[in-house]
Protein backbone atom coordinates (compact mmCIF):
# COMPACT_ATOMS: atom_id res chain seq x y z
CA UNK A 1 0.00 0.00 0.00
CA UNK A 2 2.99 2.16 0.95
CA UNK A 3 4.64 1.86 -2.13
CA UNK A 4 1.71 2.69 -4.36
CA UNK A 5 0.51 5.88 -2.67
CA UNK A 6 4.50 6.81 -2.92
CA UNK A 7 4.25 6.27 -6.82
CA UNK A 8 1.18 8.26 -6.81
CA UNK A 9 2.97 11.53 -5.13
CA UNK A 10 5.52 11.03 -7.25
CA UNK A 11 3.43 11.20 -10.59
CA UNK A 12 2.07 14.71 -9.67
CA UNK A 13 3.38 17.45 -10.02
CA UNK A 14 5.46 19.52 -8.03
CA UNK A 15 4.49 23.00 -9.13
CA UNK A 16 0.60 21.67 -7.98
CA UNK A 17 2.06 19.69 -4.83
CA UNK A 18 -0.75 17.58 -2.78
CA UNK A 19 -2.43 16.58 0.67
CA UNK A 20 -2.80 13.62 2.43
CA UNK A 21 -5.89 12.40 4.54
CA UNK A 22 -4.27 11.59 7.68
CA UNK A 23 -1.42 13.49 9.88
CA UNK A 24 2.32 12.31 9.40
CA UNK A 25 5.35 12.66 10.80
CA UNK A 26 8.45 13.02 9.25
CA UNK A 27 12.27 12.66 9.63
CA UNK A 28 14.44 12.82 6.76
CA UNK A 29 18.05 13.85 5.41
CA UNK A 30 19.72 14.21 2.11
CA UNK A 31 19.37 17.24 0.47
CA UNK A 32 16.01 17.58 -0.20
CA UNK A 33 13.66 20.31 -0.18
CA UNK A 34 9.99 19.76 1.93
CA UNK A 35 7.76 22.74 0.81
CA UNK A 36 4.15 23.21 2.67
CA UNK A 37 1.31 25.73 1.19
CA UNK A 38 0.98 29.42 3.33
CA UNK A 39 -2.71 29.43 3.20
CA UNK A 40 -2.30 33.77 4.19
CA UNK A 41 -0.01 34.75 1.61
CA UNK A 42 -0.87 31.87 -1.22
CA UNK A 43 2.41 31.05 -1.50
CA UNK A 44 5.02 28.12 0.11
CA UNK A 45 7.28 28.18 2.84
CA UNK A 46 10.42 26.01 2.10
CA UNK A 47 11.91 23.45 4.87
CA UNK A 48 15.30 22.43 4.15
CA UNK A 49 16.21 19.06 4.84
CA UNK A 50 19.75 19.26 5.77
CA UNK A 51 21.85 16.11 4.53
CA UNK A 52 22.79 15.35 8.24
CA UNK A 53 19.70 14.71 9.37
CA UNK A 54 18.33 16.53 12.37
CA UNK A 55 15.08 17.62 11.63
CA UNK A 56 11.33 16.58 12.76
CA UNK A 57 8.15 17.68 10.20
CA UNK A 58 4.73 17.72 11.61
CA UNK A 59 2.16 17.86 8.90
CA UNK A 60 -1.48 18.14 9.70
CA UNK A 61 -3.98 16.19 7.34
CA UNK A 62 -5.41 18.41 4.60
CA UNK A 63 -2.50 20.74 4.63
CA UNK A 64 -1.00 20.92 1.20
CA UNK A 65 2.94 20.30 0.29
CA UNK A 66 5.52 19.22 -2.09
CA UNK A 67 9.13 17.67 -1.76
CA UNK A 68 11.64 17.97 -4.43
CA UNK A 69 15.14 16.82 -4.01
CA UNK A 70 18.47 18.00 -5.35
CA UNK A 71 19.26 17.17 -8.87
CA UNK A 72 23.00 15.98 -7.87
CA UNK A 73 21.46 14.05 -4.82
CA UNK A 74 18.31 11.81 -5.00
CA UNK A 75 19.01 9.78 -1.77
CA UNK A 76 17.42 11.61 0.66
CA UNK A 77 16.31 8.43 3.38
CA UNK A 78 13.44 9.12 6.03
CA UNK A 79 10.65 7.78 7.91
CA UNK A 80 7.30 8.61 8.26
CA UNK A 81 4.79 8.18 10.98
CA UNK A 82 1.44 8.45 10.03
CA UNK A 83 -1.47 8.96 12.32
CA UNK A 84 -4.22 5.95 11.74
CA UNK A 85 -3.74 3.18 9.63
CA UNK A 86 -1.87 3.41 6.28
CA UNK A 87 -4.64 1.34 4.06
CA UNK A 88 -7.04 4.77 4.95
CA UNK A 89 -4.25 6.99 3.88
CA UNK A 90 -5.53 8.56 0.50
CA UNK A 91 -3.54 11.19 -1.78
CA UNK A 92 -6.11 14.61 -2.41
CA UNK A 93 -5.46 14.79 -5.75
CA UNK A 94 -4.97 19.27 -6.13
CA UNK A 95 -8.64 18.97 -7.99
CA UNK A 96 -10.69 17.87 -5.19
CA UNK A 97 -8.32 19.37 -2.37
CA UNK A 98 -10.74 22.48 -1.54
CA UNK A 99 -13.82 20.36 -1.39
CA UNK A 100 -12.20 17.49 0.79
CA UNK A 101 -13.60 16.91 4.87
CA UNK A 102 -9.64 16.68 5.38
CA UNK A 103 -8.79 19.81 3.83
CA UNK A 104 -11.74 21.81 5.23
CA UNK A 105 -10.94 20.77 8.71
CA UNK A 106 -7.61 21.54 8.41
CA UNK A 107 -8.11 25.68 7.11
CA UNK A 108 -10.68 25.46 10.16
CA UNK A 109 -7.91 24.50 12.98
CA UNK A 110 -5.97 27.33 11.58
CA UNK A 111 -8.93 29.81 11.18
CA UNK A 112 -9.16 30.33 7.59
CA UNK A 113 -12.56 28.64 7.72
Amino acid sequence: MGQEIFAKLARISIETGWALTHEFILTANGGAQFDVEDTMSNSWIRVELPSNGGLLLRVPAGAQYRLSFEKQNLNAVGVAFIKGVLADMKIIEPKDLNSHPARKAYLRSIGQV
